[in-house]
């Protein structure tokens, strides 16, 4: 169904129609209609993939009042699972030695409080990407091409020698999305939108088991149903889709962009396959990817013909380093706003 096969990714055609449909639909349902397919076709395929290829919901971060954070710092990572709002962490390897970076989803009124706890803890930022807007790869990426013959995915070179065209398209979105608001959202919103960022396609049966087991309050999926199509639905972009390749084969790398063109480099990096995602900040920005060898010039051809330094090098990921943290946002949120958990802050701090 999907394999590695000399350093790329290898996927059946039905497969490959399904992860299209899978990025642009909110239920299996609509994926089978987006694509041509019995809707048990379908979901045979999603649940066949769903452990091997994570499918997220990714809301609009701007209107939920929340940025994801890339904190690349000094220190040993140690004890992060009690750090509030902390999604993940891993360790890289440059020229410079090693670093610590912390994925943290932070309400954005309370990002420089956060960074004074991460100083707490014994660890000193060296660089830090405020994840405003951030973007993921997706099979209908502008600069990936599969090949239905050879069942593989690669980069569309004939576009990639035309890459200025995208890069037009790139400019225009990043203004438009600019224009976005804060929305106003309820707590029965955040525990919908939680569950499908785990799985885009959870079941809402499963968030009021959640709801019930942790908090105690019965909620119908009637009123479930309510909030998915009257408010989630309208903070919802797309779902992405992670494809690994082996970690120990073609290690993931972190290009850390300053300057005046960052946020388009970013941005058009994730066009390409084997990237992952990119998060934009004003004047800064991160691309994180697999790309492998018989890419990488390609890669940094493209780097080359923008403004942008890279203040970290070259930076790659320690294979058995990578760590995710599931947290309930649930228990940072109050008559409809985002808390920092102070009391909780100083309970667990040493």
């Amino acid at each position: 169904m999907l394999k590695v096969v000399r350093g790329k990714i290898k996927i059946k055609r039905n497969v490959w129609k399904v992860l299209t449909g899978v990025c642009r639909s909110l239920r299996i349902m609509d994926v089978a209609r987006s694509v041509g397919i019995p809707y048990t076709t379908a979901v045979d395929i999603v649940n066949k993939l769903k452990d091997r290829v994570p499918m997220s919901f990714v809301p609009k971060l701007k209107e939920l009042n929340l940025s994801l954070l890339a904190i690349f710092a000094e220190g040993k990572i140690d004890d992060v699972d009690s750090m509030p709002f902390m999604v993940g962490s891993r360790r890289f390897i440059g020229i410079g030695g090693m670093v610590s970076l912390f994925n943290a989803l932070v309400p954005t009124e309370y990002i420089n409080e956060y960074l004074n706890l991460i100083q707490e803890r014994g660890y000193k930022p060296l660089k830090v990407v405020v994840g405003r807007r951030v973007y993921h790869w997706l099979p209908e990426s502008e600069l990936t091409l599969y090949d239905p013959r050879a069942e593989a995915l690669g980069v569309d070179t004939k576009k990639l020698h035309k890459f200025e065209e995208i890069v037009d398209k790139i400019k225009f979105e990043l203004r438009r999305e600019d224009r976005g608001g804060k929305g106003i959202v309820d707590w029965l919103d955040i525990a919908i939108i939680q569950a499908k960022v785990e799985y885009a396609f959870e079941k809402l049966s499963k968030v009021k088991e959640f709801v019930m087991s942790k908090y105690g309050v019965p909620v119908s999926k009637q009123l479930l149903s309510y909030h998915f199509n009257r408010h989630v639905v309208s903070l919802w972009r797309y779902n992405s889709v992670r494809m690994y390749l082996d970690m120990n084969e073609v290690p993931i790398q972190a290009f850390l962009f300053e300057g005046r063109e960052s946020d388009i480099i970013a941005r058009l990096l994730v066009e390409m396959p084997y990237f992952i995602a990119a998060y934009i900040d004003h004047g800064s920005s991160l691309a994180l990817g697999q790309p492998p060898c018989n890419i990488l010039s390609e890669v940094y051809e493209i780097i080359s013909s923008f403004d942008v330094k890279l203040p970290l090098s070259q930076l790659i990921m320690k294979g058995d380093s990578m760590v995710k943290n599931k947290v309930d946002l649930l228990e940072y949120f109050r008559d409809g706003k985002w808390v920092f958990p102070r009391e909780k802050i100083l309970q667990i701090t040493p």
